[in-house]
């Protein structure tokens, strides 16, 4: 095993989350990754009042510790975080992670 680490981001609800998860593939071949969906009030910045229940995307990325900065920042940029209002990311260490290879599967016939 590798280190590794953990990036998460919370997201407005959107397919976008599973594009990235396609584009993490595609371009960076990260096939570790997840999107979930939460749902959550915050209190507002003015006089405490509780904002209106949302949901969100919450995408987690499994990457090696060395190319974790590489992503991140890519990710940063594809996301456009400072546009988003409620979006945010960050990166944790992982204690343990493994690599999980899908066998090629038969090619399906009509």
């Amino acid at each position: 095993m590798t280190a590794s680490k953990l990036i998460t981001c919370i997201l407005d609800k959107s397919p976008a989350s599973f594009e990235l998860v396609r584009d993490l593939k595609d371009t960076h071949q990260i096939t570790r990754a997840n999107v979930g969906s939460a749902r959550g009030t915050g209190t507002g910045a003015e006089g405490g009042l509780i904002t209106m229940p949302q949901e969100n995307h919450i995408l987690q990325i499994i990457v090696d510790a060395g190319q974790a900065d590489e992503i991140f920042e890519w990710l940063y940029g594809k996301v456009d975080l400072d546009e988003r209002y409620g979006a945010f990311m960050y990166q944790e260490d992982l204690t343990s992670a493994g690599d999980f290879t899908v066998p090629d599967a038969p090619e399906e016939q009509d």
